[in-house]
């Protein structure tokens, strides 16, 4: 059990991953290509509270939580830190880089303030709506 919720920690960390990134690329093309979408308020903002976490952590130096709790499960699980199930076998590769972590800490922040400034950009187009 405590394997597959370790599995389901790295899916839903890869599906936070593809929606900060996919956000990056979709502002950009849909600027080009004028999807209104894009200037949906409630998706915008957690965009940016998401790259925002992001690079708190990465400028504290500290832990991504999801990383701590799947290492956490595998081994309580009874599974090596380090050993893989096919799911980990192909998402980590994409969650888990292997660079210095002050490139990564230079990127995340990089990627946030240019979040940052998109979201500045574009706030006066930004559609409200109500719950």
């Amino acid at each position: 059990m405590y394997l597959l919720l370790a599995d389901f920690i790295l899916i839903t960390h890869f599906l936070i991953i593809a929606f900060i990134v996919g956000m990056c690329g979709a502002v950009v093309l849909g600027r080009l290509l004028q999807w209104q979408w894009i200037y949906n308020y409630q998706l915008r903002m957690a965009h940016l509270l998401a790259i925002a976490v992001v690079a708190v952590q990465a400028i504290s130096g500290g832990v991504c939580s999801l990383t701590h709790a799947e290492g956490y499960l595998r081994v309580i699980g009874g599974q090596e830190l380090y050993t893989r199930t096919f799911i980990q076998h192909w998402l980590e590769h994409i969650v888990f880089i292997d660079a210095p972590l002050l490139l990564l800490s230079v990127v995340y922040v990089l990627v946030a303030l240019a979040v940052i400034y998109a979201w500045l950009q574009d706030r006066h187009r930004f559609q409200l709506r109500s719950a």
